[in-house]
């Protein structure tokens, strides 16, 4: 029965995306990448200076203004991430990254990006569409071992969180290349 008390604790964080927890870390600097799917390597996003975000839309009551913007036929989840990002429940958020893995959630990012969903409040705020392999049979790395020059590091000038991501070990930043501004 003592041990109910630290359920409670985390149950209460799970009330909301912008917790306790996402406060105190960006009080300390740090970046908050969102995510959608669990298809999204969650390991590949907790890079030093940075901790990732499952999208969520605990409490949500009517999603309206999500299915406004959305058919009807697209899945509940899609359409309450997209009404909570409307209500500005999102704009703690540093990054979005999603992947290719379901054609609603891939809708639900293009209107996060043609909204400007987070971008007014934050304007470092980027997306981006991950090509995440699904095996390791046959990995292709988007840099070159460390100590080359990576060509998506030379190509533009990175935001605060893709430099993060770049100077990464070469393994976690074989998916992250399109962390521009």
């Amino acid at each position: 029965m003592k041990d109910l008390k630290h359920l409670i604790y985390f149950e209460n964080l799970l009330q909301e995306a912008n917790n306790e927890l996402v406060q105190q870390a960006k009080a300390e600097g740090e970046h908050a990448l969102g995510y959608t799917c669990y298809f999204v390597p969650e390991t590949l996003l907790n890079l030093p200076g940075c901790f990732s975000s499952r999208l969520r839309a605990p409490n949500t009551g009517s999603i309206d203004v999500g299915t406004y913007y959305m058919s009807s036929k697209i899945c509940s989840y899609t359409r309450s991430i997209l009404e909570r990002g409307i209500e500005g429940g999102y704009d703690y958020l540093d990054a979005l990254l999603s992947s290719e893995t379901c054609q609603m959630m891939h809708r639900g990012h293009e209107h996060f990006e043609i909204l400007g969903l987070v971008k007014e409040k934050n304007p470092q705020f980027f997306m981006s569409m991950m090509d995440v392999p699904f095996s390791d049979d046959s990995p292709l790395p988007l840099c070159p071992p460390d100590g080359d020059v990576c060509p998506v590091a030379a190509s533009a000038p990175l935001s605060p969180v893709g430099a993060a991501v770049m100077q990464a070990p070469t393994t976690q930043r074989t998916i992250t290349k399109t962390a521009r501004m």
